[in-house]
């Protein structure tokens, strides 16, 4: 035999041997994953899928649905981001039912109108009301205004009713001062934050009210950019942020301020990534949600070229909901994910960098479990992925 001949055979048998090698290790792997997450006890289902080279690495019923918790505000986020633009501002407006004069006076009535941004408090009104005095607001002769009127009246989630709900410790309306108060308290802040900025605003003239659309815009302030937001709300599982998301992207692309009207637009614009679920609201607070791993998946793989989306998942060991966990190891400030918890209901999904750069997007959702031990078990599965290396 020559040495072309033997060189030729060699080559066969290296290209064989990696490609054994190569199943071997995805087998490994899966071993491993399946020993962990079993070990978690209850039901579940699970997939961990390679971004790089488009396969499925490991899948455990991975087409069966299950309650996501928390891990619903991947998909508000993501929505709200895909929907909106990640530089997208909620506008609260003061809109008077007169021009102001040349001397300033406003002979009429002046509204706050809320535009659905979660973070109004005492900065957003004080730039608000120093904005109308640079306008040239010197003095109101009327009433102090409002308007709540961007969002439904309903301030609490589909599955608790019309009332505000304790767990997420706010009140969805699209003009609330510091997450509970009501439009009338927002008008109490404007009108002292006006006569701190030098315009006299007569006493006893303060109430909630609606103003009529054409109404001429004196001043305006925005909220945080899109892309601010979700970081909070998925950082630190913030359910009303991502609640008044969900509003937020009814009111600007489906025509009303209210849930119903945002899951409308969300599932569309989600459907556009091949990701389908049942969603009742935008904070996981409900049972009644419930999506597959693979339909996970198919988010992270559609949003994963969007670092205001990835950026925003909390680091293992280092942030937000993550920071007590996978402290060490290869895990710790490699892995991204969002957690979510419901009584007996353990979810994590994100992404993890393995040993050789590859890029794996993660699923775990556990039911019928300890919470404490289903996180040990979902912290050594992200750490075995984070650890992994292709040969």
């Amino acid at each position: 035999m020559g040495l072309r001949a033997k060189a030729l055979i060699a080559a066969v048998l290296a290209v064989s041997f990696a490609a054994s090698a190569q199943t071997a290790s995805a087998a490994t792997l899966a071993q491993r994953l399946d020993s962990q997450f079993n070990a978690a006890g209850g039901s579940g289902s699970a997939i961990a899928y390679d971004l790089t080279t488009h396969r499925s690495l490991w899948e455990h019923h991975a087409d069966t649905p299950r309650t996501p918790g928390s891990v619903e505000k991947l998909l508000t986020t993501s929505a709200s981001l895909l929907s909106l633009g990640a530089n997208h501002r909620f506008i609260t407006s003061a809109v008077t039912t007169k021009p102001i004069d040349r001397r300033g006076i406003l002979h009429g009535n002046l509204f706050i109108v809320g535009g659905g941004d979660p973070t109004v408090g005492a900065q957003r009104i004080t730039d608000l009301a120093k904005a109308a005095r640079r306008a040239g607001l010197k003095r109101v002769t009327g009433f102090v205004l409002g308007d709540d009127g961007f969002f439904d009246a309903i301030r609490g989630v589909p599955a608790q009713g019309p009332g505000v709900d304790p767990y997420l410790e706010g009140s969805l309306g699209a003009l609330v001062y510091d997450r509970y108060a009501s439009a009338t308290t927002a008008a109490i802040h404007f009108t002292e934050s006006l006569r701190r900025a030098g315009v006299a605003v007569p006493g006893g003239h303060t109430r909630a009210g609606s103003a009529p659309r054409s109404l001429p815009r004196l001043a305006r302030v925005g909220s945080p950019p899109i892309s601010a937001l979700i970081a909070h709300t998925l950082t630190h599982s913030d359910s009303y942020m991502a609640e008044m998301l969900m509003k937020g992207i009814g009111a600007e692309r489906g025509g009303r301020g209210s849930t119903a009207a945002g899951l409308v637009v969300a599932r569309a614009r989600l459907a556009k990534l091949d990701v389908h679920s049942q969603m009742v609201d935008g904070s996981g607070l409900s049972y009644a949600n419930s999506i597959t791993p693979r339909n996970l998946i198919h988010l992270l793989r559609g949003v994963s070229n969007r670092p205001e989306f990835v950026s925003s998942l909390a680091i293992a060991g280092r942030s937000g909901t993550l920071e007590n966990r996978m402290r060490s190891g290869p895990a710790a400030g490699r892995c991204r994910a969002k957690t979510g918890t419901l009584t007996r209901i353990s979810v994590l999904a994100g992404y993890c960098p393995a040993a050789n750069g590859e890029m794996v997007a993660f699923a775990l959702m556990m039911s019928g479990v300890d919470i404490s031990n289903a996180r040990y078990h979902q912290d050594q599965v992200a750490t075995i992925i984070a650890g992994w290396h292709r040969p």
